[in-house]
């Protein structure tokens, strides 16, 4: 885990390039607890939680027996919070707790989880089947289950009855990520003690970053600033910079790039966006080593 997922996904990853301290909302309307006792007023809002909050502090005040939903935008930074997590819960399970190991939801088709999960550990860890089923009875592993979106829209509401089943009958620590809207469209919900929102950065956060002065974003800060006052989210610029994803590839590929240099704003959010991934793809293939293998036209296709 450490080795592929902390080494060699969190810190090499394109998240990793812009690593700010995301707004946590809890969302207690996501979860269906097992006690059906209102002891809040019915349709309780988000909670904002106070700035700096970090998700390892929630998790580990959510006591033994922890599970925990992470719901998002597209881009919002679930798998990075998730990544994030993991490498402080790595430090817990030297000192003699449970381990986490990452899952893909993604892969899981039908069944049990308890079943699949012993695949996913032979398949994906290399650990033997008999070994790996005696460490999802006996709850020696803490699950971080990434992608619940990511299952087949027609198996996803019978994937949250599963993992609900499962966590009734093994009881074990576990924290699942959704986008938003994937998760809310659902017609069950997670039997889970707490859900938190990742909530979008905030034009302070973003500016306050491309403010660094080693960063030589300044063309791509002058033109932010811009279109911050642009009224019509449709246009606004800095709206597609309130996704973490969105705003690294900015940065990937504005680094060093003057305003007037920037490619002129489309007629809308969709057609900046294509614009943004068209020079950012240009300007990934001019930081490869120079080779004649492919033509850039070859890459594009296959791509």
């Amino acid at each position: 885990v450490r080795h592929f997922w902390i080494d060699g996904v969190l810190h090499r990853s394109l998240h990793g390039q812009v690593l700010l301290n995301l707004g946590l909302e809890e969302r207690p309307d996501a979860i269906a607890p097992p006690w059906q006792i209102s002891y809040a007023s019915p349709g309780q809002s988000p909670q904002p939680l106070p700035a700096g909050t970090q998700i390892t502090h929630v998790f580990d005040a959510l006591g033994e027996g922890r599970t925990l939903l992470i719901l998002g935008e597209s881009g919002a930074g679930k798998t990075t919070t998730l990544l994030t997590l993991a490498q402080t819960l790595l430090k817990q399970a030297d000192a003699g707790q449970r381990l986490p190991v990452i899952f893909n939801l993604s892969s899981w088709q039908h069944g049990p989880i308890n079943q699949w999960l012993v695949k996913e550990l032979n398949s994906k860890y290399q650990v033997p089947k008999a070994i790996g089923r005696r460490w999802v009875d006996e709850q020696q592993l803490l699950l971080l289950l990434d992608g619940l979106d990511e299952v087949a829209l027609a198996r996803r509401t019978v994937c949250v009855d599963a993992l609900n089943q499962f966590h009734q009958d093994y009881g074990p620590e576990m924290v699942v990520c959704c986008r938003r809207r994937d998760y809310e469209s659902l017609a069950q919900k997670l039997r889970f003690q707490a859900a938190l929102y990742l909530r979008p950065l905030s034009d302070q956060q973003i500016l306050a970053f491309l403010n660094r002065s080693d960063q030589g974003l300044t063309g791509l800060k002058s033109l932010l600033e811009k279109n911050a006052a642009v009224q019509d989210a449709t246009t606004s610029l800095m709206e597609l910079a309130r996704s973490p994803l969105m705003l690294n590839i900015m940065v990937l590929t504005y680094q060093g790039v003057a305003s007037e240099e920037i490619l002129q704003l489309g007629q809308d959010q969709a057609d900046y966006q294509q614009q943004l991934f068209d020079a950012y793809i240009l300007r990934m293939l001019e930081r490869r080593p120079q080779q004649n293998a492919y033509s850039t036209a070859q890459i594009k296709r296959w791509l």
